[in-house]
């Protein structure tokens, strides 16, 4: 039986314990918030709601089917198509809540084909929230999807208060796809713009998202927490996304990919992410650009002794005229855990360090890496760098191609590297043409860098902080199986592990005949090497190591001298 608004609105009437009204297509949005009282839901029902809908008085529900059945298929069902015959008014839903405590909850919905509401930013007349523009107001999004729409900031959302520090949270969003969505005025933020009010995001897609700035997400001037979230294919000259921050924020467990504008990029600009001031990235993936820039740009992060790039995995960053995987100015702090591998530059290809600040550089996985003009680090490239002492210990180089460490004679540089305690890929040392002229690791020319005494066995390079479980990165490659060493081995061998692992991961040691010898390790790790003692009455011969998830195996071969 299907009840009319009119008829729900009279049961309303009668019954103090009715808290849910339940509207139609070509019913009002806008109307139906209106009769309802502060708290209560606006349920709509499949189908196409035509207009520009405004919630101004006080804090309400809005919602599909899915909110109560659980059933996906509601969300793409029950769509709000913007009304667009005025210019001015053209989002889909616009909120302003006279009470900054009220909230506007929105669980279920699609937005679509909205061209944003007229905003006026420091004197420029521009559009902001194609899909949802939250003005000065508190927002919590769930399970909603911002499909092609556009507008001069946030072409899917925005979340604006032009005041700093508002306090409290403003917005939050869980669950959410922004889908080719465009920003196009100088703000930025194809999928979603935050100014001033701070932004939990979680486990939300921004796909196919972009801008001539930022193309996927934007945030300034407050705290942003952005946690499994995915970027990708999302195109922009600065970056996928931005974070500007007076506060702590952070960026973890997520995944950036193939983001970017072929062919273009902006200085210092970065093809996934770009940072400034108290931004911590944790635990994420960066792979796979599809424009010629950095993978990473950080500014001005300033605490000393905290880590501010911690357990990342960057991979398969290739880039031409410009240099780094990840490019860090005026920052100080620890870079720490990270995987650096198979990246490549004309002009070295992972660490770009500039300006002022103390860093440690320590405990990374450097494997792989390459650059393409001779005198480049392949792993770190000082540029501007200016004059303090350069501290680099604890880590693993190995595989990398060219000299490993480099600076820029031209421009201000450490007069000072210190890279003592580091495994160079080999127990001989790194080579080095007059200081070392008989190691067999990885290279270093200059005579500025100190590396003696370097470590004969890997160091042991474990995170103390576990990585939780996410379905977002579960679905990717993680890790990565290093050489083992020694190689002839005699009782004993260290495994390395690049990256991070899931419980399904196990290793084990197999004979020629394919029969398992051993069960070495099963479970999580996180960029870990360990030893490993074989069976006394193993034999010897020629082993293999094969190390393997659900996604992916992969196998060396040792030879055992008993």
């Amino acid at each position: 039986m299907c009840i009319t608004l009119w008829a729900l609105l009279v049961l309303f009437c009668n019954c103090a314990r009715a808290n849910v009204l339940e509207i139609f297509p070509g019913q009002s949005i806008t109307e139906a918030v209106q009769m309802v009282s502060q708290g209560d839901t606006v349920l709509l029902t499949p189908g196409e709601y035509r207009e520009f809908v405004r919630v101004r008085e006080f804090g309400v529900t809005i919602c599909s089917n899915f909110l109560f059945s659980g059933d996906t298929s509601d969300i793409r069902s029950t769509v709000i198509i913007a009304d667009t015959l005025d210019i001015d008014s053209a989002s889909c839903l616009f909120i302003y809540l006279p009470n900054e405590q009220d909230s506007v909850v929105l669980v279920g919905l699609s937005f679509a084909n909205g061209r944003g509401t007229r905003w006026i930013s420091d004197e420029v007349v521009s559009s902001a929230g194609g899909g949802v523009f939250a003005y000065r107001s508190r927002v919590r999004v769930s399970h909603c999807l911002f499909s092609e729409c556009s507008a001069g900031a946030g072409g899917g959302m925005a979340v604006i208060h032009e005041e700093p520090d508002v306090g409290g949270v403003f917005g939050v969003l869980r669950d959410c796809i922004f889908w080719n969505c465009q920003s196009a005025g100088p703000q930025g933020g194809g999928g979603m713009y935050a100014l001033s009010i701070p932004i939990i995001l979680e486990r939300t897609v921004f796909e196919a998202c972009s801008s001539m700035s930022i193309g996927g997400y934007f945030s300034f001037g407050a705290q942003t927490a952005m946690t499994a979230c995915t970027l990708r294919n999302c195109g922009s000259i600065i970056g996928a996304a931005q974070i500007g921050s007076i506060d702590e924020s952070v960026v973890s467990e997520c995944v950036f990919d193939s983001n970017g504008i072929p062919g273009q990029g902006g200085f210092r600009g970065a093809c996934h992410l770009r940072t400034g001031g108290d931004v911590r990235v944790r635990h994420n993936i960066f792979r796979n650009n599809t424009t010629s820039d950095i993978a990473l740009t950080m500014f001005d992060f300033d605490r000393f002794g905290v880590p501010f790039l911690e357990g990342n995995v960057f991979e398969s960053h290739t880039m031409g005229p410009r240099s780094g995987a990840f490019y860090f100015w005026d920052c100080e702090g620890d870079i720490s855990y990270n995987v650096f591998r198979n990246c490549s530059s004309e002009y070295g290809a992972s660490l770009v360090p500039g300006g002022r600040g103390i860093v440690r550089i320590h405990h990374n996985i450097f494997a792989g890496n390459s650059q393409g003009q001779n005198g480049f680090g392949s792993v770190i490239n000082y540029i501007n760098a200016g004059s303090i002492p350069a501290r680099c210990d604890s880590n693993i180089f190995e595989g990398n191609v060219g000299p490993v460490i480099s600076y820029d004679e031209n421009s201000p540089h450490p007069q000072s590297i210190f890279a003592q305690s580091n495994w160079w890929g080999d127990s001989s040392g790194p080579y080095h043409p007059t200081r070392n002229p008989n190691g067999q690791g990885d290279t270093l020319l200059s005579d500025i860098i100190v590396f003696d005494p370097w470590l004969t066995v890997r160091p042991d390079t474990s995170q103390s902080i576990s990585v939780p479980d996410n379905d977002n990165l579960a679905s990717l490659s993680t890790w990565e199986l290093l050489p083992i060493y020694p190689n002839p081995f005699n009782n004993r061998f260290t495994v390395s592990i690049a990256g991070f692992t899931r419980e399904d991961f196990e290793i084990s040691m197999f004979d020629l005949l394919g029969r398992k010898v051993s069960d070495l390790y099963k479970g999580r790790l996180s960029t870990q090497s360990f030893m490993v003692s074989v069976p006394e009455s193993l034999g010897s011969g020629v082993y293999f190591i094969l190390a393997k998830d659900k996604l992916q195996t992969c196998s060396k071969k040792v030879l055992f001298l008993k």
